[in-house]
C-alpha cells in the first residue's frame, strides 16, 4: 500500500472530527429532546458538508505548506484551489460590506452570512480543483 501523504493525512483527520462532532452533538440533543430526529438529521447531514470544506481547506494548506517547504512548484489543481478560493473570499467579503453599506442587512447577519458565504464558495473552489486534477489524470491516461 502506497504511504499515504500529509495532506490527505490532514483530510481525513479534520474530517474525522468534524464528523465525530457533528454526531455527538446531534445524539445529544435529541436525547435531551432540544430538537427531534429530522432536524438532527439535516443537521448532521449540513455540519458534515461543513466539516469537509473546512478538511479540504486545511488539507490545501497543509499541501501549501509541504511544497513550500520542499522548494517544489505547486501543483495545477493546488494553484486552482488557492486561486479559486481567494477570489471567492474577496467576492463574498465585497458582496456583504455592499449589503451593510445599502442596510439590505445588518452588522451581525452580516458575520454570519460571510461565513457560511465563504464556506459554500470555497467548496465550489474544491471541486473546480477537483475537476482539474480529473481532467489532468486524464490526459495522463491518454499519453
Amino acid at each position: 500500500m502506497k504511504k499515504w501523504s500529509l495532506p490527505l493525512k490532514v483530510f481525513l483527520i479534520v474530517f474525522a472530527i468534524g464528523f465525530l462532532y457533528v454526531l455527538i452533538a446531534s445524539i445529544v440533543r435529541v436525547c435531551v429532546g432540544q430538537i427531534e430526529i429530522g432536524m438532527a438529521v439535516q443537521r448532521f447531514i449540513i455540519g458534515n458538508i461543513i466539516g469537509a470544506s473546512a478538511a479540504g481547506i486545511a488539507a490545501g494548506i497543509t499541501a501549501l505548506v509541504v511544497a513550500i517547504k520542499n522548494k517544489k512548484k505547486l501543483s495545477l489543481p493546488l494553484m486552482v484551489f488557492l486561486i479559486a478560493a481567494a477570489v471567492a473570499i474577496l467576492y463574498v467579503l465585497i458582496r456583504t460590506i455592499i449589503r451593510v453599506s445599502s442596510g439590505e442587512i445588518s452588522t451581525g447577519m452580516a458575520v454570519v452570512r460571510f461565513i457560511i458565504g465563504s464556506i459554500i464558495y470555497v467548496l465550489g473552489a474544491g471541486v473546480i480543483a477537483g475537476i482539474t486534477a480529473l481532467v489532468l489524470a486524464i490526459k495522463k491516461l491518454g499519453e
